[in-house]
């Protein structure tokens, strides 16, 4: 595969120079490891362009690297890849002398992904995986065995009525699994799988989504003790707890991981998570004197001496998520080289970045069943500070570890600028909390509503000392070309405009921002597809934000048949264009919103 991914970045190469001038060139791309100060040359992409007047060589410290700095070369010599697709790659004209670079990088992060989340389909998924490194990006995590949720919310159109329903079985998306996993090593991505669902699998009971299903009445001692009764969580097998401490759920868990990583040798991180649930640990006496980390890293000991004793060298990321935010107190964990550490701050907020750790205060305490989870972003990080000291003193290394989070999924800055900058900042801020990247877990299908922000994310990952300024610029002119500075200043004026979307209480303000939404696009200069393409996504965005503001509107006044009337109007509308922007697009994640919106809470 190692040599198929050098092929694609030569490929590459030669296909954007001719497109760019018609001609061909003498830039020679190599893969040199020897030649870079990195711990682990496999695993940490960095590479050096000495190129002048389309002759030169482009050195690697492994084939992922060297097709990531293809384009990077490429983007140095005025190309751009804001978006997935043809229609989102901004190629110029140029004589083949003009192109040149000379420049060296190291990437600043191990670890820079997404996760599968959202409607996904497998064209879509294809698109973005030919994308990532383009801009960066050196991962994929496929959440799940067979990510069979996200994709049948698509191919069942569980979230559009307008479009007609596939044939969808679990075969079905094993096949399309496996087409995504070969996907990404051929684009040279680290392909990360499974997390949850291992508590089910390993007694016959499938994880593939949160839905309820029975369990095998001769496992029930498997399930955690609540309340003096060992039964399922809500009925939902993949939120419902196992007795961790019992050492026949040990042998079970792990041997279901072993199972996995021997029969999926594709996979470069194994996660082995354990239920999706809070507040519903065993109580049991064995369980309750310890914390849930305690058992949890006895388990990662055990899956680590099996799976040497099978030969394997598969990678297993570990997290901190929910009861597993307190860290052990007793256990220690053996061979730090096999595992990778995931830092969940599931009750972070979005519209502030991460502080830093190491000015949290003390940890909440730790109460069975009955936590108290802090919903600001300084009391999630008291949890990292306690999981950096754990690491540290265990000989972990803080590298290796990264942040998973959940950008760019809301609807509340129509010009986007709120989501980029807070990015930018919790980039620059990871080596400091000790975190080696991040892996984010999105809709895969979001560039309407955050394509810049994702843009800041992948480019800073790589080079996090690069200015916020430098990347809007990058962005904007790739989308908009020599329209960039008037469409920078109209998206700057719609975060300025939309503060209303994101709780601020002021007189007029959603009549305000409906007025900028209106707006017409500023006068464009359309001189290729890619300006094209961004201009009409951008009308279409703007059309689903004014609909937004006027169900807050009428959700303001108490009218809340009106802003369910408007809420229809705003499904027919986005069910009827989803398939014409199904690369930027995601209905499913909209229609969480609408609700939040008429039934919940006033913010999108």
């Amino acid at each position: 595969m190692s040599l198929k991914v050098l092929q694609k970045a030569q490929a590459a190469l030669d296909k954007y120079v001719y497109l760019m001038t018609q001609g061909t060139h003498d830039i020679r791309v190599l893969v040199a490891p020897q030649s870079f100060d990195v711990p682990d040359a496999e695993l940490d992409d960095a590479y050096r362009i000495e190129v002048k007047n389309a002759k030169g060589s482009i050195w690697a410290s492994n084939p992922r690297a060297a097709l990531i700095a293809v384009y990077h070369f490429l983007r140095e010599n005025g190309c751009a890849f804001v978006r997935p697709g043809a229609a989102s790659e901004r190629v110029p004209v140029c004589a083949p002398e003009a192109l040149q670079a000379e420049l060296a990088v190291t990437a600043a992060h191990r670890f820079r992904g997404i996760c599968i989340e959202g409607s996904c389909n497998l064209e879509n998924t294809l698109d973005l995986l030919e994308w990532m490194p383009k801009v960066g990006f050196n991962c994929y995590f496929m959440q799940f065995r067979e990510g069979y949720h996200f994709f049948r919310r698509w191919y069942e159109c569980t979230a559009n009525g307008a479009r007609t329903p596939w044939a969808f079985n679990l075969e079905i998306c094993r096949d399309i699994v496996r087409k995504i996993a070969a996907a990404a090593h051929e684009n040279g991505l680290l392909y990360h799988a499974a997390g949850h669902g291992f508590t089910c699998e390993c007694y016959g009971v499938p994880g593939l989504g949160w839905g309820r299903s029975a369990w095998p009445q001769d496992k029930i001692g498997a399930l955690a003790q609540r309340g003096g009764v060992r039964t399922l969580n809500r009925g939902v097998p993949l939120i419902s707890a196992l007795c961790y401490s019992d050492p026949s759920v040990q042998e079970s868990l792990t041997d279901e991981v072993v199972k996995y990583a021997k029969t999926h040798p594709e996979v470069d991180y194994v996660h082995f998570w354990l239920d999706d649930g809070m507040n519903n640990k065993c109580e049991c006496e064995r369980c309750k004197g310890e914390r849930v980390a305690d058992a949890y890293i006895r388990m990662l000991n055990l899956l680590d001496r099996k799976l040497s004793a099978q030969n394997l060298n598969t990678k297993i990321v570990f997290l901190s998520y929910y009861e597993l935010l307190w860290p052990p107190l007793h256990e220690r964990l053996c061979r730090s080289q096999r595992f990778t550490f995931m830092f969940a701050p599931i009750e972070r907020s979005f519209l502030e970045p991460l502080p830093p750790a190491q000015d949290a205060g003390p940890l909440p305490p730790y109460t069975l069943n009955r936590q108290h989870f802090p919903c600001d972003n300084r009391g999630m990080m008291a949890f990292l500070k306690a999981w950096n000291e754990y690491r540290d003193g265990n000989g972990i290394p803080l590298s290796n570890s990264f942040d998973y989070d959940y950008y760019c999924s809301d609807y509340h800055d129509p010009g986007q600028f709120i989501q980029a900058r807070l990015i930018y900042t919790d980039v620059r801020n990871l080596q400091q909390n000790g975190l080696g990247g991040i892996i984010n877990c999105q809709a895969q299908r979001s560039f309407a509503c955050a394509g810049f922000p994702l843009y800041v994310m992948a480019r800073a990952l790589v080079q996090p000392q690069l200015s916020f300024e430098t990347l809007t610029e990058e962005f904007f002119y790739g989308a908009f070309g020599e329209n960039a500075v008037v469409y920078k200043a109209r998206w700057q004026a719609l975060t300025d405009h939309s503060a209303a979307l994101r709780g601020a209480k002021e007189p007029s303000a959603l009549q305000a921002l409906l007025l900028e939404l209106e707006k017409p696009l500023p006068q464009t200069v359309y001189q290729d597809m890619t300006t094209a393409h961004s201009c009409k996504l951008m009308r279409f965005l703007l059309q689903i934000y004014c609909y937004l503001t006027k169900i807050l509107e009428y959700k303001e006044r108490n009218d809340l048949e009106k802003a369910r009337d408007i809420c229809k109007e705003l499904d027919r509308f986005t069910s009827e264009k989803e398939c014409e922007y199904a690369q930027e697009f995601d209905r499913q994640y909209l229609q969480e919103i609408e609700a939040r919106l008429v039934d919940g809470t006033i913010s999108p």
